[in-house]
């Protein structure tokens, strides 16, 4: 795959002919941005609720076209982790293992924050002429209950990650001499280095502010190498580990369902028993174990041998 600085598409015409769909059908899913998406209020992820949109058939057709055509192109610096395909949580935990000092600052309402003018300026600014930048940014934007990016389109990670570009030029310029790293893992900005990097703090959120973005104050964390440093979930002390939070979130549910079955786990845990709800169980894990062998081969193996002991079949 040849990866790209810009896209240069001159016209609505020269952007459908890129994505292989009509003109009018393009400028037709524009003009009815409303009724493309579902709007799915406090869903609950990971433990946190999140307000999701889902696009319908057609925008999802559009969407994943301009994911897979457009934005899979484009030659993101290293620094960008999350959401780009082919680098992970453990790729991401590299940039910081065994240094002595980290400092993570976590965006506030990022998805929300970013509008769609700041769209439209990124796009403009990697040589996208007026007309198909004004119509990509209808497409990966909703307008309720504010115009924004939302969580759960496709293109939304990595038009987040087109809109930092700037906030990441200013990071390097400013860390190029200083031996500081610097990651973001979509809204997780992670530093370290061998210096004290806690005296960049203050410098850091000028700059986060400047480019129009909030801080949430109560996730700034100031770690040193005399405790245990986690970095989106992964302990980078000395080299990549699964954090104990982590190995909780599997080896809990593994004992219980191994033990007792997925009934009693389910009346435990008081959730409606179904097939639905055991595949999205059973996949939920599936997916913890699979995190937990690319940190730990060995501990992902031992996980994965526990798993297939599981029962899921409902007796009949």
């Amino acid at each position: 795959m040849k990866r790209k600085k810009y896209f240069k598409f001159y016209s609505i015409k020269s952007l459908a002919k890129h994505l292989g769909v009509s003109e009018g059908f393009l400028i037709d899913l524009a003009n009815k941005q409303d009724g493309n998406y579902k709007f799915c209020q406090g869903v609950m992820i990971k433990n946190k609720s999140r307000d999701l949109y889902k696009a319908n058939t057609s925008l999802k057709i559009v969407l994943n076209l301009i994911d897979k055509k457009i934005l899979n192109y484009y030659d993101f610096p290293k620094t960008f982790q999350g959401g780009i395909r082919g680098r992970a949580l453990r790729d991401n935990a590299q940039f910081h293992t065994g240094k002595k000092y980290i400092l993570k600052i976590d965006i506030a309402d990022f998805f929300p924050s970013i509008s769609p003018e700041k769209i439209f300026k990124t796009l403009k600014q990697l040589q996208i002429a007026d007309k198909p930048a004004s119509l990509l940014t209808t497409l990966v934007t909703v307008k309720n209950p504010h115009p924004h990016l939302p969580q759960g389109f496709c293109t939304s990670p990595k038009i987040a990650s087109l809109v930092l570009l700037n906030l990441e030029k200013r990071f390097h310029n400013l860390f190029k001499e200083k031996k500081c790293d610097y990651s973001f893992w979509v809204d997780d900005i992670t530093f370290s280095s061998d210096m004290p990097i806690g005296k960049f703090k203050n410098l850091i959120l000028k700059i986060l502010k400047d480019e129009g973005f909030s801080v949430n104050q109560k996730k700034i964390e100031l770690l040193t190498n005399k405790e245990r440093m986690v970095v989106t979930g992964v302990v980078v002390n000395s080299f990549p580990t699964l954090s104990n939070d982590r190995k909780k979130e599997i080896e809990k549910p593994l004992y219980c369902l191994v033990k007792f079955g997925i009934v009693d786990y389910f009346k435990k845990n008081k959730i409606e028993i179904s097939e639905a709800s055991i595949t999205k169980i059973r996949s939920s894990l599936l997916g913890k174990i699979n995190f937990a062998k690319s940190i730990n081969p060995e501990l992902g193996i031992k996980y994965k041998k526990d798993f297939l002991k599981i029962t899921w079949e409902l007796k009949k």
